[in-house]
């Protein structure tokens, strides 16, 4: 825990890692969670079925609109509200001219 910082505590473990569903869990629930979109659609997918998992019922996705070779967020996005009851409920877009887009997904 960082001190001065209440309910602030950083899990050092990757999404991937097969402990970090247990560790969410003991510290849960969660009514939002942000999701970083710079990474490929594998990484972007496991974060996202990871907060289903959760039942977080709101996901913010970052950097939505970025599609190359090594973020394939849209590609991961429209798999998961094929497969799981989420949907987008607005599109954020970043500040001073830049094109980059963050999404917010909702449990339906």
């Amino acid at each position: 825990r960082m001190k001065n910082r209440k309910n602030f505590e950083l899990i050092r473990l990757s999404s991937n890692d097969t402990a970090i569903l247990y560790e969410l869990q003991k510290r849960g629930p969660y009514c939002a969670a942000f999701v970083d979109g710079i990474q490929t659609i594998m990484f972007v997918w496991n974060d996202l079925t990871l907060m289903d998992r959760l039942e977080v019922s709101r996901i913010i996705v970052d950097d939505f609109n970025r599609n190359t070779e090594a973020s394939q967020v849209p590609n991961a996005v429209a798999q998961f509200i094929q497969q799981f009851r989420y949907e987008i409920t607005a599109v954020i877009a970043h500040p001073l001219g830049s094109p980059r887009q963050s999404i917010v997904l909702d449990r339906k």
